[in-house]
């Protein structure tokens, strides 16, 4: 293949998933509850997530914490050791310190082996967007292309990838700063469900609140035909936390709206799970590129959420 892919445990991708896209691995960062600190698992092996997002309450929180340099350096360094160049497509810098550390480790690595091609790509993306980025990169370089190539191509692809869905309460978010606007819609949200965005510096962006379920739906799929591009010839990826049923009425309304090449199915990973909840639903696609403010997208979302 030339080189390989590395991504993180916040790319919602389980083995089978990483093997369809040719992952070779991921590095993990630590899930800390309480005096407890284990390893972030795609495979949900330490736990299910049933019991991950049923212990969940206002009084009980996942925190996060970040690998240390020791830990990639070996990650990494086994890779480049074996002849590899790599391409590492990581969780958006704006929502963790993961990305700063990978990028002074591989400076370091490539010191010790400046013959081998080592690009990082902040991906400004997490969860269902990550893992849909990490697929088309798959695709790109299943077509030949270089790893320098890959890398411009994601780089120019990632502030056209798109979130749209929600979560039930915007308390554990709030707890870790995971949204940029947060402090506009902080309040009673009984009944209400904020739509959130991507902006284009890697955040999540709270465009606006819909009452109930269905109204999320139809404002969803609202949104998505105003923003989404080539949408017979897309893979969308529909992931959420404790919100099953949720997720599934997605996939059918997005399946008859859209018909699209294929539609996966993922739960949200340990990595952001602890951040966003356990009512979380959303869908990640790729469309019209973000603009700089999101205005665009704002007209939009009050637009289609007024009808």
């Amino acid at each position: 293949m030339g080189f390989i892919i590395l991504t993180d445990s916040a790319c919602d991708l389980d083995r089978s998933m990483r093997q369809r896209y040719n992952v070779a691995e991921y590095f993990s960062g630590y899930m800390v509850d309480g005096d407890t600190r284990r390893k972030h698992d795609l495979d949900w092996e330490n736990m299910t997530p049933d019991q991950f997002y049923g212990s969940m309450t206002k009084n009980h929180m996942y925190t996060s914490a970040i690998t240390n340099a020791e830990e990639l350096r070996g990650f990494f360094g086994k890779y480049l050791a074996e002849g590899n160049d790599v391409l590492y497509l990581g969780l958006s810098s704006a929502l963790s310190g993961t990305f700063a550390l990978v990028s002074k480790v591989r400076e370091e690595l490539l010191e010790t082996y400046p013959e081998r091609k080592f690009i990082c790509v902040d991906t400004l993306r997490y969860s269902g967007a990550l893992a849909l980025l990490i697929s088309l990169a798959d695709e790109k370089r299943a077509s030949g292309a270089s790893i320098e190539e890959t890398a411009s191509y994601i780089e120019d692809q990632k502030t056209k990838i798109h979130e749209c869905g929600t979560v039930d309460d915007l308390f554990f978010l709030s707890k870790q700063g995971r949204v940029s606007n947060l402090a506009a819609f902080m309040g009673s949200l009984i009944a209400l469900k904020p739509i959130a965005e991507f902006d284009k510096q890697g955040s999540n962006y709270i465009l606006g609140k819909v009452k109930g379920y269905n109204a999320m739906y139809k404002t969803v799929i609202g949104y998505m035909k105003e923003t989404i591009e080539d949408p017979h010839e897309s893979t969308i990826f529909i992931s959420c936390s404790n919100r099953k049923a949720q997720a599934e009425k997605l996939r059918e309304l997005v399946m008859e709206e859209f018909a699209p090449r294929e539609i996966v199915m993922t739960t949200l990973c340990q990595a952001c799970g602890g951040a966003i909840g356990p009512g979380f639903v959303a869908v990640f696609y790729r469309g019209k590129r973000l603009s700089d403010d999101l205005s665009r997208e704002q007209e939009i979302f009050n637009r289609v959420a007024a009808k």
